[in-house]
């Protein structure tokens, strides 16, 4: 590959990019109204919490300890914040704390051992 060849590519690649990134800035007056983009707007949020709780609990380990309780932990406390604030932000943040928090330290692990 000659050296031209690889300026080439990373200049259509720079293009394309700033083009991607760019566009919906350029077109957003004309989306504004858009059925589409208002539909998005209302259901993204929610999906995009499925989506994070399925991955969540995907690999829980449900049959040894902890039992996946640090998962389902977060999940209710994501659950109620999320119903109360309405705030997607707040609600992920505090609930990936949560878990971060509950995981690391075998919180759930140190209850059953005493069992």
């Amino acid at each position: 590959m000659s050296l031209s060849y690889i300026h080439g590519v990373i200049a259509i690649m720079a293009i394309a990019t700033f083009l991607t990134r760019a566009l919906p800035f350029f077109a957003a007056e004309k989306m504004k109204d858009n059925v589409l983009i208002k539909h998005l707007g209302k259901f993204l949020p929610a999906s995009v919490m499925f989506l994070l709780i399925v991955h969540c609990i995907k690999e829980a380990p449900i049959q040894s300890i902890p039992y996946g309780i640090p998962e389902f932990i977060s999940i209710t406390y994501i659950s109620i914040v999320h119903t109360y604030t309405r705030n997607t932000l707040i609600s992920l943040l505090s609930g990936t704390l949560i878990y971060m928090v509950l995981l690391p330290n075998d919180f759930v692990f140190n209850f059953f051992k005493e069992f």
